[in-house]
């Protein structure tokens, strides 16, 4: 029961209001600001008690001083609790550290209000971030501001909306520019330019696999030559890169493990790839660096390796591949210069066409000093704004032309697929072999429409697929591109047994 605790004597006494809070402690009742509110007389403050413990048991009360922690303290509190992947805990400390931190750090939880966080968003659209960098910002503030309304710190969360509340004009995600994709033609050029740009034919695999299965880039990068298995690849890890720059090999995205069937021609593709890449795996892979936290992995097991550079030693410029493609560089380097046909902005040099000698088609990259005057053409954009994400977009549109079934293409981008339809659906061997038949339909549409461009290519998997490709329309040798497509890679029937007696010890 609140009660009334007198201060001081004579003309100088007050009093103050003392209530139990419902868990074991008895604070006084204090204004806006935190302070002790003082009575003069003994009856106004056992009624202010009152009414605080009806607070209390109604749960709307809530401790002034609570809200006197400052965002800095908080964060530092909530931060290490998170129970999330490594790479989503990285973008949230990217986030805070660089954004929020430096904004709020100092800020008590009680001041930063709703109208604090409207001025703070058009203080950042105002710097140039764009609309969707934006909405994270806000969606992690909003995730800390509400575990601390959760926990007494304060008694709302000033970050969240009421639904169809604010202006609506710009914020319908449907609105906003389709996102851009690619036909297989441009798919296919695509990898090409990617091969010249890097100088070896790998890219050229590794965009056509990402274009022609869906597979999502950490997928991909983290794809070992066990998990090929000719007809089809197995998607069993991910390998991911954290904001510290090291690497973490672990489970796919939402778990989505599965096999992905592979059309006869990409197959081949992909055992050429392998075969490329034979490597001895060893306890630890080259990319660990000595005192990162993440944990450690094998190394020279997987299909796609970094690019190739050269390092001096002695005398002597020994080549050196990195054992992994970082997302960024791979965007930087090959991907966007070769979809945009522009070298993106990197300090010091700004935005710039890429300058290629014309001959042979699609054009060499020209490098080294005056590579301005001695460059002829420059390359055209294929997609503007495309990323190798877009690819598993492009997948998807691709299949939804071909009608493929609906539950075959969520398995094959590792959805899972809601409602009676899924319940009721079941995929086929038919079904399976539809898909196959309009992928491969798209590769040699590819392929044909290359040809009419150009005879050859200066990158050799490319060129030796044209030669094979022309030779097959001209009635030649079919079995011209045997090395690269392997045959019977889907046939039911076993072909080529062959003696191998087991040896005992």
């Amino acid at each position: 029961m609140a009660y009334a605790e007198k201060r001081g004597t004579g003309s100088g006494a007050y009093y103050i209001a003392r209530f139990s809070d419902g868990r074991g402690k008895w604070p006084t009742v204090k204004n806006a600001a935190g302070d002790t509110v003082r009575y003069k007389r003994k009856r106004d403050a056992e009624k202010a008690g009152d009414d605080a413990e009806a607070e209390v048991r109604g749960g709307r009360w809530h401790d002034p001083n609570a809200g006197r922690e400052t965002f800095g303290q908080w964060v530092n509190i909530w931060f290490p609790r998170q129970d999330l992947a490594p790479r989503t805990l990285g973008n949230y400390r990217l986030t805070l550290e660089t954004i929020l931190l430096p904004t709020f750090e100092d800020e008590p939880l009680g001041d930063i209000d709703g109208d604090r966080v409207q001025a703070w968003e058009r203080q950042l659209a105002a710097d140039g971030y764009k609309p969707e960098s934006i909405r994270t910002y806000r969606g992690v503030l909003s995730v800390v501001m509400g575990d601390a309304a959760a926990e007494g710190k304060i008694q709302v969360n000033p970050v969240s909306r009421p639904r169809g509340r604010g202006r609506r004009a710009g914020k319908a995600r449907h609105r906003a520019a389709e996102k851009p994709v690619v036909s297989p033609t441009g798919a296919l050029l695509l990898a090409e330019r990617c091969a010249v740009l890097s100088g070896r034919d790998d890219e050229f695999i590794l965009v056509a696999t990402l274009a022609w299965t869906g597979a999502r880039w950490g997928e991909l990068a983290g794809l070992e030559r066990r998990y090929f298995r000719m007809s089809t690849m197995r998607i069993e890890q991910q390998l991911g890169e954290l904001d510290d720059g090291t690497w973490l090999l672990g489970p796919p995205k939402e778990d989505s493990r599965r096999d992905v069937d592979l059309p006869p021609f990409l197959a081949g593709l992909l055992s050429r790839q392998v075969a490329a890449t034979q490597a001895a795996r060893v306890p630890v892979c080259s990319c660990f660096r000595d005192g990162q936290v993440a944990e450690t992995h094998q190394g020279g097991a997987f299909v796609f390796t970094g690019r190739t550079s050269r390092r001096r030693e002695g005398k002597k410029l020994v080549p050196v591949t990195a054992a992994h493609w970082r997302r960024s560089g791979f965007e930087s380097m090959a991907f966007k210069p070769a979809a945009e046909g522009w070298f993106p902005k990197k300090a010091p040099l700004p935005r710039r066409p890429v300058p290629i000698e014309a001959d042979p088609f699609p054009g060499v990259p020209v490098r080294g000093r005056n590579y301005v005057e001695r460059s002829t053409a420059c390359w055209v954009p294929i997609a503007d704004g495309l990323t190798p994400h877009l690819l598993r977009h492009t997948h998807k549109t691709w299949m939804n032309e071909d009608r493929i079934d609906l539950k075959l293409a969520h398995e094959r981008l590792g959805h899972e697929m809601g409602g009676v339809g899924a319940r009721y659906s079941h995929i086929t061997d038919g079904m399976r072999a539809e898909l196959l038949d309009a992928l491969t339909a798209r590769w040699e549409a590819a392929l044909d429409a290359r040809l009419e461009l150009s005879d050859g290519s200066p990158v050799a998997i490319l060129d030796e697929l044209m030669k094979a490709r022309r030779a097959r329309k001209e009635g030649g040798d079919a079995d011209d591109d045997s090395m690269i497509v392997p045959q019977n890679s889907h046939s039911g029937v076993v072909v080529g047994l062959r003696s191998r007696p087991r040896k005992r010890a």
